[in-house]
C-alpha cells in the first residue's frame, strides 16, 4: 500500500514536532533548564551534612538568590555604565561572602568537598579568570545566571 507523498510530510513533520516539544519541555518543576541548577545542589552533593547544616544552606541560598534578584534588577534598571560596574562589584562581593558563610557551617572534610565545587559565583562569572572562560554550574553558590550572559 502507497502513502501520499503529503501523508509521509504530515508524520515526518508531526514527528519532528512532539520530538521538539519534548526537548524543550524538559525542565524541572521549577522552571528552571535541565542544565540549571536548584539552590539545594550542594545539600546533596557534599556528604555527611547534619539536618541543622542542611537547613541552614538551604535557607542561607534562599536568602542570597533574594539579594542577588535585587543586584540584578537594580543592574539592569540603569545605564549608567560606573553604577553597573559599582553593583557588579557588590554582587562579586555578594557571592565571596555567602561562600564564606556556607562554607563556616561545614566540618574540615565538608569544606575540602564544597571547596571541589566550580566557582562560577566569583570572577570567573565576568570573565576575569585571564582565558575569560566561564565554568562551572552554580553549586551551592546560589549563581548559575551568568554563565551564558555578557554583563
Amino acid at each position: 500500500m502507497r502513502t501520499s507523498p503529503l501523508k509521509r510530510f504530515a508524520g515526518i513533520f508531526l514527528a519532528l514536532f512532539v520530538t521538539a516539544t519534548v526537548a524543550v519541555s524538559s525542565n524541572n518543576s521549577d522552571g528552571r533548564g535541565r542544565n540549571r541548577t536548584s539552590g539545594a545542589n550542594c545539600v546533596r552533593s557534599i556528604s555527611g551534612l547534619n539536618q541543622d547544616q542542611k537547613d541552614k544552606i538551604i535557607s542561607m541560598n534562599a536568602q542570597h538568590q533574594a539579594t542577588m534578584n535585587e543586584l540584578r534588577e537594580k543592574r539592569r534598571s540603569t545605564i549608567d555604565q560606573d553604577e553597573k560596574n559599582q553593583i557588579r562589584e557588590q554582587m562579586v562581593s555578594q557571592v565571596a561572602t555567602h561562600r564564606n558563610e556556607v562554607k563556616a557551617l561545614l566540618n574540615p572534610d565538608q569544606q575540602k568537598q564544597f571547596e571541589q565545587f566550580p566557582r562560577n559565583g566569583n570572577n570567573q562569572q565576568f570573565g576575569n579568570n585571564g582565558a575569560g572562560q566561564r565554568r562551572g554550574n552554580g553549586n551551592c553558590n546560589g549563581q548559575g545566571y551568568y554563565r551564558n550572559r555578557q554583563l
